[in-house]
Order: C-alpha cells, then structure tokens, then sequence
C-alpha cells in the first residue's frame, strides 16, 4: 500500500474513467462530516481491491438514493454483491431460475393444456408468457442468471456485480478515500 494522498488518489481514478462521489454521513442524504470521496466504477471486485491497495483506500459499500447529491458509506466490502443481494431488495415474489428450472417452467403448461376450458386467450398469454421466460434461460450467458416475478420474465443480470439500482436507491462497490489522507503532506 503506497502512502499517497487524497487529491492524488482522486487524479489517479479520474485519469483512469472511475466515477468520484462525495460522502456524507447523514443519514438522510444530507451534507455532514464531509471530505471523504468514494471511487466507483469498477468493471469487477479485484480491480477494487487493486485499487484500495494502490492507493491506501479501504473496498466499502456505498448507497445513494434516487435526487441526493451525496454517497452514504455503507461499510467495508469483502465480495462483490451477488443476485442473491439483488433479490433481497427485490421481495419475496423474485426468484432466480436457470438452465436446471427449464422442465418447472414447462410443467404448467401440460397442466394447462389437461385442464383446458375453452379459453384460447388464456392459454396463448400463459404459453407467450412462459416461452418467453424459456427463452430467456436457454439464452443467458455463463455468468448471468434469469429473474422472474409469479412465472414471469422480470430482467437478466450477472452471477456477481459491483453496482445495482433497486426502486429508489443506488448501491456500489468502490473505495473509500479518507480525507485524512490529506494531512500526511
């Protein structure tokens, strides 16, 4: 760890295309106790790490919510957020599905067609419905994962992430640069 300070540390992530938040420690957003800065944007958790260790940073978890200027610092980050963080923010009613859950998603449909009614618009929804979901699956790649809501497509993401935005809070992995980095000089 190289014993730099704050404002270089800063150059260092801007000359590399790394986003600069500033932090509070507000709880409601609001300016107090400000200086430190928090570097996000990194493509994955090692290049995090790399940096914090570059520059003498500390990997953190950072949150904002949706028409605030500041960044809370929500902690230290041992591993990059995973879908299983995703979906804690998502509710009960999300779910991941994958190549193993493809004969759940058919099996409805064979119930479907055996309790027929009559009712072609509703066996053409649930079958669109659920082809799309299939399709979703079989087209996700190694590292992504499929979401769904009550057996419906809701959204494809990464295995593991360093940033997401769920209702009306944004949340990253980054580092944290302290303000008392700049009283070595």
């Amino acid at each position: 760890m190289q014993n730099i300070n704050q404002t270089k540390a800063l150059e260092i992530a801007r000359a590399r295309g790394l986003e600069v938040k500033e932090i509070t420690y507000g709880m409601n957003g609001c300016p107090q106790g400000l200086g430190d800065r928090a570097v996000i944007g990194f493509e994955n958790f090692e290049d995090a790490k790399a940096f914090a260790t570059e520059v003498g940073g500390i990997v953190s978890h950072f949150e904002t919510k949706n028409g605030w200027y500041f960044w809370l610092n929500k902690g230290q980050a041992i591993e990059p957020y995973t879908n299983n963080d995703y979906l804690n923010d998502l509710g009960d009613n999300y779910s991941v599905v994958d190549g193993s859950d493809l004969d759940d998603v058919k099996e409805p449909l064979k119930d479907l067609v055996e309790n027929f009614d009559g009712d072609f618009t509703a066996i053409e929804d649930f079958i669109k419905m659920k082809k799309e979901l299939a399709e979703e699956i079989e087209n996700a790649e190694e590292d992504e994962v499929v979401i769904s809501s009550h057996g419906r497509y809701f959204e494809t993401v990464k295995k593991t992430n360093m940033g997401y935005h769920e209702d009306t809070s944004t949340y990253a992995i980054g580092v944290l640069l302290s303000h008392v980095m700049n009283e070595d000089e």
